[in-house]
C-alpha cells in the first residue's frame, strides 16, 4: 500500500516538474513597445545586441499589430534589435500584422510559422536578405501582403524567400482600399472565381463591381444585370480587391 502511495506521488511531483519545464521562460528581457505591446528579446552578440523571440516554449507569445522596435532600453543601457530568432512569432494564431525595422539583420528558420491570419508584413528593410524558404508559413506567402521600402521592389522579388510573397507593395503606395477586408457584407453578396474570371452574386441590378491589383491598379470591371456581374481579369493565382458599389473585399484568384 505504501509502495501504491510512493508511485502515486512521484508521478505527481513529476508531472509538475515536466509542467514547469514546458512552461520554462526563453527570453531576457520582456519591455512594452510605443504602442504597448509586450515583446520578448534575448541577448545576442555578448549582450551588446537583443533579437526578438518567445515567451515560453508553449509559443504563440504575439497577437494583433506587432511593430518591433529599432532599439530598445534595458538597465540603462541601449539595445539594438538585429534579428527575430527561430520559431520567435511560431503558431501566433491571432497574428494580423508585423512591421519589421530596417535593423534586423537575420530571420531565422520558422519565426512566423503557423501565423494562419498574418495577413500584412511590413519591412523596413533596404537591402533584403536572404531567408529561409519556411521563415512564413505557405498560407502567408499567398494570402499576405509584403510592404517594402520605396524603390525597392524589384530587390525583394530577387531575393530567397521575400520573392515567394504572391502580394507585393511599396510602402507608401496609396490604393484607396485598405481596410476592406471587414467592409464587405458576405452574407449579401457571393463571390466566385474560376480561371480568370471572377462572379459576383446578389447585387442590385446596375451596381458597378471592379476589380483591382493590391497596388489600386484596376483590371476589370462590369455593370450588374438580374444580381449578376462577371468581370474578366486577365490575372491568376493573385490576391485582388473586389468593390461592389462603396464595399470591398480581398479575393483570391486561382
Amino acid at each position: 500500500m505504501k509502495t501504491k502511495k510512493l508511485i502515486f506521488l512521484f508521478s505527481i511531483l513529476f508531472s509538475m516538474l515536466v509542467t514547469n519545464a514546458s512552461a520554462k521562460d526563453n527570453y531576457d528581457i520582456a519591455l512594452k513597445n510605443a504602442d504597448g505591446v509586450m515583446i520578448y528579446y534575448a541577448y545576442n552578440n555578448k549582450e551588446t545586441e537583443v533579437v526578438v523571440t518567445y515567451k515560453t516554449d508553449s509559443h504563440n507569445s504575439y497577437s494583433g499589430s506587432v511593430v518591433i522596435p529599432k532599439e530598445i532600453t534595458y538597465n540603462k543601457k541601449r539595445l539594438k534589435v538585429t534579428g527575430i530568432a527561430s520559431e520567435a512569432f511560431k503558431d501566433c494564431s491571432n497574428l494580423k500584422s508585423v512591421t519589421i525595422p530596417d535593423c534586423v539583420k537575420c530571420i531565422n528558420f520558422y519565426a512566423f510559422e503557423g501565423c494562419s491570419k498574418l495577413q500584412k508584413v511590413t519591412s523596413k528593410i533596404a537591402k533584403p536578405f536572404v531567408i529561409n524558404g519556411q521563415t512564413f508559413s505557405p498560407t502567408t506567402y499567398s494570402n499576405a501582403t509584403l510592404y517594402m521600402p520605396k524603390g525597392t521592389v524589384a530587390k525583394y522579388k530577387a531575393t530567397n524567400s521575400w520573392k515567394k510573397f504572391k502580394n507585393i507593395v511599396e510602402e507608401g503606395t496609396k490604393t484607396g482600399i485598405e481596410d476592406v477586408a471587414t467592409q464587405a457584407n458576405e452574407d449579401a453578396v457571393t463571390i466566385r472565381t474560376e480561371g480568370k474570371q471572377l462572379t459576383v452574386e446578389g447585387t442590385t441590378d446596375n451596381t458597378v463591381v471592379a476589380v483591382y491589383a493590391l497596388d489600386g491598379a484596376r483590371i476589370g470591371s462590369a455593370i450588374s444585370k438580374n444580381g449578376i456581374a462577371v468581370v474578366n481579369t486577365n490575372v491568376t493565382n493573385s490576391m485582388v480587391i473586389v468593390r461592389v458599389g462603396n464595399k470591398s473585399k480581398k479575393v483570391q484568384i486561382h
